[in-house]
């Protein structure tokens, strides 16, 4: 009964996660490229327009 309890836990937890990190890269995604570009360390995104003359 523990083992089942255990592994029924482990599951559920990992949905968690990953249902975390799935609404974690939908709600970041866009608002890197977006709005949040300045305040997040978006690097890549700020070096191609800033960097024009090369």
């Amino acid at each position: 009964m523990t083992r089942s309890l255990q592994l029924s836990l482990l599951k559920l937890a990992a949905v968690i996660v990953m249902a975390i990190a799935l609404v974690i890269l939908v709600v970041t995604g866009p608002a890197l490229e977006g709005d949040a570009g300045h305040s997040s360390g978006s690097t890549q995104d700020s070096v191609r327009p800033n960097g024009s003359l090369g």
